[in-house]
């Protein structure tokens, strides 16, 4: 390996984690926590509470607010016909009402009774006593309607799928940092945005570009603190950024116990990113991209700027002559602008599809986009539960298993720096080698499966 392109490699694979390292795993981390409450929200914003129809006549003693379903049981059975163990009918009402229901004590469902009953024509009246609002009660999405809260969390999904793909690919051309940067104000704009939707469309149009943000986010926050991490240190800042992803679960879950109005909780999980939006300003861009796109003066200014922060004088022989040198040669036979095309135009690279640097974040963002196809796939799969009641556990616990296997196709990472360009990827898989943590060709031994 050359003295130069050793010079670049020795900067980053460093034995331990500096000041700045350890500065910018937590700073990225933090934002991490809030991740669950904007994938898993809408088990509470759009949980569906007890409800009956909105009775023809006002029964609430004048008043024009909703009535208490649980104070004003004996005047609805005139109204609404009762089902199994004396529960109102969710989506049917007495065409008429029945006054002769009245005082009596019925055990029966009056539903057998042969009373023409009709749709809710007025509305709903739901139970307040666990969630004063939710998006079902917003805009009554329940019944016929039931269904489109899934479809509701499929569009925020979709937005995910869309966000991996478009903003892997324009993290590659702009970096990590302005990427990311934008993901968060994204998020944080357009996810107040939806508290304040005057409709369901317009309410899952905001959804959609938040989910595009969060992939952006993901992706290129774990990117961004991967590229400056040494590599034997990976393993334990993606492992604690996957803890923070975890903790977020409950994160929503403390949020969402003290605030039950789906107003607020949608403001209470958004606000929060404008913050992160504010000290991203501090962190430097990826020194790789930088290298992969030819800017060796910005590549310079930042290794200077974490040296210092980590209490370090760079050598003499990093300087701005060896960096364009190192780019010289990983350039040299190389594409001018790396596609997603790149990640399945050679042999090795279409075996693999391997997250390089050149091409990381759009090798991120397509196995992301894959996994959220998944998910957007997921609240249209719990559909057939109204079908056959056990059929969505079957493919939910099959799908996973088979295309697990595929794990056993890919290469070992353990101790490995990425490769820096698909020449690279092509030479290892035909002469077996491979970079160690210190930066030196070793030759990687196969395992057959």
């Amino acid at each position: 390996m050359s003295h130069s392109a050793m010079a670049f490699v020795d900067l980053i694979e460093k034995d331990r984690m500096g000041l700045f390292q350890i500065l910018q795993a937590v700073l990225l981390a933090i934002p991490l926590t809030m991740v669950g409450s904007q994938n898993f929200m809408q088990i509470f914003s759009a949980a569906t509470p007890e409800h009956h129809c909105r009775p023809a006549t006002n029964i609430s003693s004048g008043t024009s607010g909703s009535t208490p379903i649980n104070l004003t049981k004996e005047l609805l059975r005139v109204f609404i016909p009762t089902a199994k163990h004396q529960k109102f009918e969710s989506c049917l009402r007495f065409t008429s009402p029945q006054w002769h229901l009245l005082g009596t004590n019925t055990t029966w469902s009056t539903g057998d009774l042969g009373i023409d009953t009709e749709a809710c024509h007025n509305g709903w009246e739901y139970d307040q006593s666990v969630f004063s609002s939710t998006i079902v009660t917003q805009w009554d999405l329940v019944c016929n309607r039931k269904s489109w809260k899934e479809f509701a969390q499929s569009i925020y999904m979709a937005g995910v799928l869309v966000g991996a793909f478009g903003f892997g690919a324009l993290a590659d051309r702009f970096g990590r940092r302005t990427i990311l940067l934008w993901c968060f104000l994204q998020i944080g704009a357009l996810g107040v945005a939806a508290a304040f939707s005057p409709n369901f469309s317009t309410y899952c149009v905001f959804r959609f570009l938040s989910g595009m943000g969060v992939a952006g986010f993901i992706i290129n926050d774990i990117s961004l603190s991967v590229e400056w991490t040494p590599t034997k240190f990976r393993a334990l800042v993606l492992s604690s950024a996957s803890w923070c992803a975890s903790l977020s679960q409950i994160v929503l879950a403390g949020l969402a116990y003290g605030i039950r109005d789906w107003h607020w909780l949608q403001i209470a999980i958004s606000l929060p990113y404008l913050l992160f939006f504010l000290w991203t300003w501090w962190l430097p861009e990826s020194a790789r991209w930088h290298m992969m796109n030819n800017k060796p003066e910005l590549a310079l200014r930042d290794l200077l700027r974490v040296a210092r922060i980590n209490g370090k004088v760079l050598g003499d022989h990093i300087n701005l002559e060896t960096l364009k040198a190192e780019i010289q040669k990983g350039t040299s036979g190389g594409s001018a602008r790396p596609t997603p095309l790149d990640l399945f135009r050679t042999p090795a690279m279409c075996r693999i599809t391997c997250c390089l640097t050149l091409v990381w974040q759009t090798g991120v963002g397509f196995t992301n986009m894959m996994m959220r196809l998944g998910a957007v796939v997921a609240p249209l799969v719990l559909l057939v539960k109204y079908y056959i009641i056990f059929l969505p556990t079957i493919i939910f616990g099959v799908v996973p298993i088979f295309f697990g296997l595929s794990v056993l196709f890919l290469p070992e990472t353990l101790n490995v720096c990425l490769p820096d360009s698909i020449i690279q990827v092509e030479n290892r898989a035909t002469s077996n080698l491979i970079l160690n943590k210190d930066g030196n060709e070793v030759i990687l031994k196969k395992t057959q499966f």
